[in-house]
């Protein structure tokens, strides 16, 4: 599978992590019913870290930025909607000597609400 990925709208690179994504089914007991989240760390290189580093020095560590995965099971030709995440800036670690940004991403989807 092919997965392409949206920090605000923006197409980066992809992450490395993204073979790490894990699914999980949980009981939630004050909605009485079943909750689906995927938990993944990601570490941004290239225009995806240049971009989270950009927000951070513009608009400080109170900031979220969105995550949207989108993946293609065929040649890239048509995608369809993966997941969906936020990065909080404050849980970003950034590693400026090899230009990287490791991000615990919250699932944001309409099922971990």
């Amino acid at each position: 599978m092919i997965y392409r990925c949206f920090l605000d709208e923006f197409l980066v690179s992809e992450p490395m992590g993204l073979d790490a994504l894990t699914d999980t089914l949980s009981r939630n007991a004050a909605e009485k019913g079943i909750t689906y989240t995927i938990d993944v760390e990601l570490q941004f290189t290239d225009d995806g870290y240049d971009y989270l580093i950009e927000r951070l020095n513009r608009d400080g560590f109170t900031r979220t930025v969105s995550l949207r995965i989108e993946q293609s099971e065929q040649d890239g030709s048509s995608w369809f909607y993966f997941f969906e995440g936020i990065i909080f800036l404050t849980h970003v670690r950034f590693y400026e000597k090899i230009g990287a940004a490791s991000a615990k991403i919250v699932d944001n989807s309409y099922f971990a609400k």
